[in-house]
């Protein structure tokens, strides 16, 4: 997929939108979502290490934090579609890119599964997606 260069019919530049996913594209941080209905007790205290004392990176916290979750994916997905939303005009913003051929992808340090169960909700699941893919059981 080329992002930039020279559009052939104007010689303008040719865009690419790239968009963040939680409390972004999503309407609230599907991660926190997950994790205050299906995370340990201690999902908080694993909170407090990060970012700021430098201790865990956030990887490292999504996948200490999420490894704690004894739901599988397939309930966290069916929880996602039930309880996040898309930002309004989300949809439009990706029909508008397809229409006018500009590349588009969600591009997050979110987990991937979380974001491809709201953006299959919509009917979007066509939208490329760069995203963390944890070391996380699937259960």
């Amino acid at each position: 997929m080329r992002t930039t260069g020279a559009n052939s019919a104007s010689g303008r530049p040719h865009p690419a939108v790239l968009t963040d996913f939680d409390d972004t594209a999503a309407v609230q941080n599907v991660a926190e979502l997950l994790l205050k209905r299906f995370g340990a007790p201690d999902w908080m205290d694993v909170r407090q290490r990060f970012p700021g004392d430098g201790h865990i990176d956030l990887k490292e916290y999504q996948e200490i934090t999420f490894r704690a979750i004894q739901a599988d994916r397939a309930t966290m997905q069916a929880y996602v579609k039930e309880h996040a939303n898309l930002r309004p005009y989300f949809r439009e913003l990706w029909g508008f890119c397809q229409t006018n051929d500009f590349p588009m992808a969600v591009v997050s340090q979110g987990l991937d599964f979380y974001i491809q169960a709201l953006l299959d909700k919509e009917g979007l699941g066509r939208v490329p997606i760069y995203a963390v893919n944890p070391k996380v059981p699937k259960r």
